[in-house]
């Protein structure tokens, strides 16, 4: 009796940990979605010319960049505040009072301001991933690691549907600086979480290595971690090359842009929700492996419809079909492919660590997006599906013959 009521208790304390690290990456996720959603989407109705509205995405680079700073988030720590919540404190509060400058700055009048604006918020972001990625795995054990990735790919499907349904289907039509005015309300609301954190235990390590420039890429000296690195790349690529194409099909299907946000982003973001979920159960009942071999097939089964059914005009079923596919699928492999980052990350340098490889991993989704988009523009969608297609044969045969070996 007494053993199953610790067994108890210990299970209520470890569901209350994974609540509160999804609670953790939520305002962050929202903030993030404004920039690559919202901004661009105001600039465009203010009447900027698509060449500015291009530069929203070079936003992303102080963020994009910021593995190279993660070293200080795990060398350096707040004795007050504490190790790791002092950095997450610090970063959020600096991302929300860039966040609040937009209130003083207009789409038509400052675009150069606001997407400078939005590039320091980036660079705050990035800090407090960092730092709560850091948290996470200074908290975790290794049988939590797909817990703790299904907690944080949640985190982004919900502040999607935060984003998509509370503030731009609410307050979108009022105008500019009530969107900006619900969004610093919703983060707040992650503030006031972090100041009744409790401290961590942990501490910054006693004798750290010597910082450098390139300190974060020194994980790639162990060779399990660029395996993992590569494996989980191929895995994403069969759902990140043809990603560029869901906004341009749900636009050819002839879905107005109310369709697109309700299925685009609140559909999305909800079957995004219910693939982190269900793939969490899965990693820690087979491994991320197999698991990512699974979603590997699914992706080849779409990928093959989309090819073969796309004609020059298509359907809305099936661009509806897709919107949604792609969404469960790229949260679920989200939450397959952290896991096996945390099993490669070194103790003493969580947030350095995982930082590094999530960076790395979102730059190489970019690039595949860009070429889809490219082969897309030169010979097709269909053609775009075929290789994806193809990427995820490769992917599958991986998982099966010479996967890499890591605890999750």
């Amino acid at each position: 009796m007494t053993a199953i009521s610790h067994q108890d208790h210990d299970t209520k304390a470890s569901g209350r940990l994974i609540i509160l690290l999804a609670a953790m990456f939520l305002a962050p996720a929202v903030l993030a979605g404004f920039i690559s959603q919202g901004l661009t989407v105001f600039l465009r109705m203010a009447g900027q010319p698509q060449e500015i509205v291009g530069l929203v995405f070079a936003a992303g680079i102080p963020f994009a960049l910021s593995f190279l700073w993660a070293p200080l988030v795990d060398r350096y720590g707040f004795r007050r505040l504490g190790y790791r919540r002092g950095w997450l404190l610090i970063s959020l509060v600096g991302a929300i009072a860039a966040a609040s400058m937009f209130l003083v700055l207009d789409p038509a009048e400052h675009p150069y301001a606001l997407i400078l604006t939005a590039a320091v918020m980036m660079g705050f972001l990035g800090t407090y991933i960092a730092a709560a990625s850091g948290w996470m795995l200074d908290q975790l054990g290794t049988s939590q690691h797909a817990a703790g990735a299904a907690a944080q790919a949640s985190s982004a499907a919900v502040g999607g549907l935060i984003l998509g349904l509370g503030i731009f289907y609410l307050f979108g039509d009022l105008g500019w600086q009530y969107c900006i005015l619900a969004l610093l309300g919703v983060t707040l609301l992650g503030l006031v979480l972090l100041v009744v954190l409790p401290r961590s235990p942990s501490c910054p390590p006693a004798h750290p290595e010597r910082l450098s420039v390139f300190a974060s890429l020194s994980l790639f000296r162990n060779r399990q971690a660029v395996l993992v690195y590569l494996f989980v790349q191929l895995m994403d690529m069969a759902i990140t090359l043809p990603f560029a194409q869901r906004a341009i099909l749900q636009v050819d299907a002839g879905m107005s842009l109310s369709e697109i946000g309700i299925i685009g982003v609140i559909g999305g973001n909800a079957a995004g929700l219910l693939g982190a979920s269900i793939f969490g159960v899965v990693v820690s009942y087979i491994g991320a492996p197999r698991a990512l071999a699974i979603i590997a097939f699914l992706a080849l089964a779409m990928n093959v419809v989309l090819a073969t059914q796309l004609g020059t005009t298509p359907s809305r079923t099936l661009v509806i079909a897709y919107v949604l596919g792609i969404g469960f699928l790229g949260f679920a492999g989200y939450t397959a492919g952290r896991s096996m980052f945390m099993g490669v990350c070194r103790d003493e340098h969580h947030a350095a660590d995982i930082m590094t490889l999530m960076s790395l991993a979102a730059v190489g989704a970019m690039i595949a997006g860009a070429l889809g988009a490219v082969i897309a523009g030169s010979v097709g969608a269909s053609m775009v599906f075929a290789g994806a297609g193809g990427i995820a044969v490769v992917a599958i045969i991986l998982a099966f013959t010479t996967p890499p070996r890591v605890a999750v």
